[in-house]
């Protein structure tokens, strides 16, 4: 995922998510449903990600251009926002697609 420019984009620096990551087989895998979800390409997704972090309690910062900023404090919490894993997601309007 590193490689790819939509992933990068996401993130100013993309560094402490990596390490983060590592070699950790579970991570490993976490990473990898990330990427077949593609959330991240997804700016509906994205801007609610932005607009309601704080309310379900986390504490991702992002830049003035909208970017992710990854810190080592951070990184699972953006694993976790971006696995959406969720029965009800405000970030994807899960529960909203169910219930149409």
């Amino acid at each position: 995922m590193q490689g790819e420019e939509d992933f990068q984009a996401v993130f100013v620096d993309l560094a402490p998510l990596v390490a983060h990551v590592g070699q950790n087989k579970i991570r490993l895998r976490r990473a990898s449903a990330i990427r077949q979800k593609g959330h991240y390409r997804d700016k509906a997704f994205m801007g609610r990600l932005r607009a309601q972090a704080e309310e379900y309690g986390f504490t991702i910062e992002f830049h003035q251009n909208g970017r992710i900023v990854a810190t080592d404090a951070t990184c699972a919490q953006i694993m976790t926002a971006l696995l959406d894993h969720r029965l009800s997601s405000a970030f994807s309007a899960v529960l909203l697609q169910r219930l149409i």
